[in-house]
């Protein structure tokens, strides 16, 4: 089965999926509105002020702006980089290299490596462009020195309209901080959990609330491991919670798989164990989805109650199985989720008193 995109076509589940995008929780949608800005201020800014070459301005503002604080910070600092270097070596061609020749060999070879560094050394395909773009201009007849200035003015420009969208505009921190996205992720996977034991009892379906509840238990583990890749990028802000954070997206992965594995035996295990036995596992299956759902919320008293509570049913729920084999791998699966709710929940609140430490300061 697909875990990124619904098996049903037709117009009504694209609408579906397309208006689930349609908030400032999607991360696409935040970066789309921010684009959609960024583009607007740029333009205006070439417009009122009458910017000659202005397009550099959004040309840079749209290329280093990212979806994420980090990224764009990085492209940032490699654009200016590259552009300061690019004009250096861009402004002394026409001077070492009076032949139209010799500057069409140079625009040949500028462009073929900008193409060639593009994708993974950005730095290097912006000092190539700025060479390409000064040593093209030059044999247009313009002024390169002139240009060179501009050049540097209009790529400050670009990169402080995208520095300003990001930090300001629906900045990443306020939606996926660590605390939120790792709560998010634990109570998505209840959510998974009490769709799977609904097809346990009535037969395996992909219906639609069973792809949707597995969708998103899957994309609020992506939210997390993204948001650690961020904060990763910043050891010196983030390094106090990132070894929580990390232990907590094992634990969550691991949580995941075994709800998966549950799962993959929802078309095959239906009514054939014995009926005490069932009435018990999903009594205890169904504490355990609401535990995680409610994980992140719960105070350690109430926590600790219902924890031991699972597990006393769980050990009188192993002496019902008797020689049935598939309330033997009922079971199993279970016990496999029940034994991540501990680490889930000291992780999750280790994450809370980290970040309530952090906003104190």
């Amino acid at each position: 089965h697909r875990i990124a995109g619904m098996e049903s076509g037709g117009l009504r589940n694209v609408w579906r999926t397309v208006r689930s995008q349609l908030n400032f929780e999607s991360a696409v949608f935040r970066h789309a509105v921010r684009l959609a800005i960024v583009v607007f201020t740029a333009c205006t800014i070439v417009e009122v002020f009458h910017i000659h070459f202005g397009y550099w301005i959004l040309l840079t503002a749209l290329f280093v702006c990212q979806p994420n604080y980090s990224a764009t910070k990085s492209r940032i600092n490699q654009r200016i980089a590259g552009t300061v270097l690019g004009v250096l070596v861009g402004s002394l061609v026409p001077y070492f290299t009076p032949s139209v020749e010799t500057k069409l060999w140079i625009v040949l070879a500028a462009t073929t490596l900008f193409f060639f560094f593009r994708t993974f050394k950005y730095s290097f395909s912006t000092f190539f462009i700025t060479v390409q773009a000064l040593t093209a201009l030059s044999l247009a007849g313009e002024d390169v020195f002139s240009l060179t200035w501009q050049r540097v003015a209009d790529t400050l420009i670009g990169s402080a309209i995208a520095w300003v969208a990001v930090s300001y505009l629906w900045p990443d921190w306020r939606y996926l901080t660590l605390e939120r996205t790792a709560a998010q992720a634990v109570g998505r996977n209840g959510v998974y959990l009490r769709h799977i034991l609904g097809q346990l009892q009535n037969g395996g379906s992909d219906d639609m609330a069973y792809r949707v509840a597995r969708r998103q238990a899957h994309e609020a583990a992506a939210s997390l491991s993204s948001t650690l890749s961020d904060m990763s990028g910043e050891p010196k802000k983030y390094g106090a919670k990132l070894q929580d954070g990390f232990t907590l997206l094992k634990t969550s992965h691991a949580l995941i798989g075994y709800i998966s594995a549950l799962g993959a035996y929802r078309s095959q295990i239906t009514q054939g164990c014995a009926p005490e036995f069932s009435e018990n596992f999903y009594r205890t299956a169904y504490q355990t989805a609401d535990m995680l759902e409610n994980l992140a919320a719960q105070p350690p008293e109430v926590f600790q109650t219902a924890l031991e509570q699972v597990r006393q049913e769980l050990a009188q729920l192993h002496g019902l199985i008797g020689d049935d084999r598939q309330s033997s791998i009922l079971w199993q699966q279970l016990s496999l989720i029940t034994r991540q709710l501990e680490p889930c929940y000291r992780m999750l609140h280790e994450t809370r008193a980290g970040g309530l430490e952090t906003a104190a300061a």
